[in-house]
């Protein structure tokens, strides 16, 4: 399953990035991690998108992707808490975003860094959190 969700982040990316570029890689991501939070066949109710949110970021900010990694580890072995591992490595992520396309940083194998970057960022990690903040918290110790 966290492989299935990957996979979709990650397609949703490469084929909004083949019809519109890098700004429909970044509004794909989005809308992926969207469409697994609000599935319409499940009456708008689904997961939580880190692990699409995972895939989407390894298409759209692939040299990010190993430090989203590292902080989201580190944070769960400091805190044994998720959902604190994820607000930590998806604050980050959005700053990451910002830096990159500020300063005009190559976004090697991925979409060219423009301000569909940080927005894509912005957005998903809003998405990310709502999502937390509105269901049940979740414990390392649960996810075993």
């Amino acid at each position: 399953m966290l492989a299935a969700d990957i996979a979709k982040g990650w397609a949703g990316c490469k084929v909004g990035q083949r019809i519109a570029g890098g700004n429909g890689a970044y509004a794909a991501g989005f809308t992926t991690v969207a469409g697994h939070c609000f599935p319409l066949w499940s009456g708008f109710r689904g997961g939580k998108g880190v692990a699409t949110s995972a895939g989407a970021c390894l298409a759209n900010f692939p040299l990010y992707f190993p430090v989203d990694l590292g902080v989201s580890a580190l944070a769960l072995l400091a805190s044994k808490r998720a959902e604190k591992a994820t607000y930590a490595a998806s604050a980050l992520f959005v700053l990451a975003a910002f830096t990159w396309n500020r300063m005009r940083w190559p976004n090697a194998g991925g979409p060219k860094p423009t301000l569909g970057l940080p927005l894509f960022a912005l957005a998903t990690t809003a998405l990310i959190y709502y999502r937390f903040l509105s269901a049940p918290t979740v414990r390392a110790e649960d996810t075993t």
